[in-house]
């Protein structure tokens, strides 16, 4: 082999080496993030229902939880319902 094509096959090699621990160290770094945040435990607090002086009907805190729930997969929760006069 020539002088330039074997300085070529080493600079591809070298190229392609670097591409794959670069690739490597991205997915390693990307499933160590997934894991991490994975441990960290959700916050599964009861529904907290804060009514105002006037009573909001049951039906539609019912109506509003399902809503909330459908909507959000189960992962939001309701803290506070408020009634706002136009």
């Amino acid at each position: 082999m020539s002088e330039e094509m074997s300085t070529g096959i080493t600079l591809l090699l070298i190229g392609m080496v670097t591409v794959g621990l670069v690739l490597a160290l991205v997915v390693g770094m990307g499933n160590l993030l997934i894991r991490l945040v994975n441990s960290i435990p959700e916050d599964k607090s009861p529904v907290l229902v804060k009514r105002s002086a006037e009573e909001i009907p049951s039906n539609v805190i019912a109506a509003i939880t399902a809503a909330i729930n459908t909507s959000t997969q189960g992962k939001a929760r309701i803290t506070s319902i408020d009634k706002h006069l136009k």
